[in-house]
């Protein structure tokens, strides 16, 4: 099928050269492929001890604009790993399509073969933590200008009866709220009426919301953005482990994501202004405090 890809690659990681990592520091693995959001989880990407035993429930974190997961400190700037003390991290392969003891991409490739690499902690770093962002300030325009200007589709339209684009409105607040928050992507639906249909699972991109606050990975603005193309310059917010999406992984996404690419323009949104809509969505999609 045109759709299946390669196996995934881990890519790069947060944790340096000499095999080693700050006790209180996020841990980022970075992929060449897009992965399927519902198999990111503490069993796919396993930190354990050196004794096998688990810390204290990290956070597992999926990126899909820079294609990275992040093993996050649940209480930043305390420790969350003992310091001088091993640690591995094991990326399994499942062996079903029910076992979630591995990464799977939106395709269903796995790990060509499992992963294991360990590190050894130092002193803390002290905390750090990501600039929140605005949504009135920051995020409303980018969608404004890109996907409601003009009268463009998600707009309200002077011809009532033609209404919005999909009956998403991105020129407001209230609109976005409404229309789009927690409310599942007509493309993606598999049932009678939007919002109905198969209970969320596995299938990536099936029934998925348009906006889930706190998961980015699990919303469909992200990926109907993605497959417009890799993000555009200027850059200053990619991590140093991006590596841009290759055009043959932006096919397979189109196979999934239905309906055009967004924005229609033919030019994909800067890679700052895609991650400013996907740190919004990370941040609780949030959207108080408009006039």
């Amino acid at each position: 099928m045109p759709y299946q890809g390669p196996p995934i690659q881990l890519v790069a990681t947060s944790v340096d050269a000499t095999r080693t990592s700050p006790s209180d520091a996020d841990i980022v693995l970075s992929f060449d492929r897009l992965l399927n959001p519902f198999t990111v989880t503490r069993q796919s990407v396993a930190l354990r001890d050196a004794f096998g035993q688990a810390p204290s429930s990290p956070l597992i974190i999926y990126d899909p604009v820079a294609r990275t997961v992040t093993v996050k400190n649940p209480a930043p700037g305390q420790p969350f790993l003992l310091e001088n003390q091993p640690y591995k991290i094991i990326l399994g392969v499942p062996q079903t399509e029910s076992d979630v003891s591995g990464l799977r991409a939106i395709d269903g490739a796995t790990l060509a073969a499992p992963i294991v690499f360990g590190f050894l902690t130092t002193p803390g770093a002290g905390p750090t933590s990501p600039a929140p962002v605005s949504f009135c300030n920051q995020v409303l325009p980018v969608l404004q200008t890109h996907c409601a200007a003009a009268g463009g589709c998600h707009a309200p339209q002077a011809d009532d009866e033609a209404g919005p684009r999909m009956g998403l409105v991105w020129t407001s607040a209230a609109g976005v709220q409404s229309t789009a928050i927690g409310r599942v992507a007509s493309e993606s639906n598999t049932g009678a009426t939007m919002g109905t249909g198969l209970p969320a699972g596995r299938l990536f991109a099936v029934d998925m919301p348009l906006v889930d606050p706190g998961n980015p990975g699990n919303s469909y603005v992200i990926y109907k953005l993605l497959s417009r193309g890799e993000p555009g310059a200027p850059a200053t917010t990619a991590p140093a482990l991006h590596v841009p999406l290759a055009s043959d992984e932006v096919d397979r996404l189109r196979y999934f994501i239905h309906g055009q690419p967004m924005p229609l323009s033919g030019t994909p949104l800067s890679y700052d202004d895609t991650e400013l809509v996907r740190a919004w969505i990370a941040q609780g999609a949030s959207t108080a405090g408009c006039n």
